[in-house]
């Protein structure tokens, strides 16, 4: 029995350590999109709170056009980044997940890596 709690104990925190790849050159960078970065950021830090009908704050962020329309035309950026009143509320999320929403939406909010390459 307490192999099973070791191991299974194990497995949550190799599952809760890595919510995307470290990005370091200038290549990764150029492959963030929706579905590749920033769904899995969205879905680990984001989720608690706003997903469904009954989000905080009217905010449903659950599909891609509405994480979409609150980074460009809400606050969203402003939130993820705001040291006082931190999104999510346990704290910041690292300073590279914060990266790649901010480079997300410089390159227009890509769906898909295939629609990031079709930008070139």
């Amino acid at each position: 029995m307490k192999i099973v709690v070791v191991i299974f104990a194990g497995l949550i925190l190799i599952g809760c350590t890595a919510v995307t790849p470290v990005l370091k050159s200038e290549e990764d960078w150029s492959e963030i999109s929706y579905e590749s970065h920033i769904k899995k950021l969205v879905k680990y830090n984001c989720f608690g709170c706003h997903r469904g009908a009954y989000s905080k704050a009217n905010l449903n962020l659950s599909t891609y056009n509405s994480v979409k329309s609150a980074t460009q035309e809400g606050s969203l950026l402003d939130r993820i980044n705001d040291t006082e009143h931190p999104m999510p509320m346990r704290g910041l999320m690292s300073s590279n997940e914060r990266k790649q929403f901010l480079h997300w939406a410089k390159n227009g909010c890509p769906l898909s890596t295939h629609s990031v390459k079709s930008m070139d």
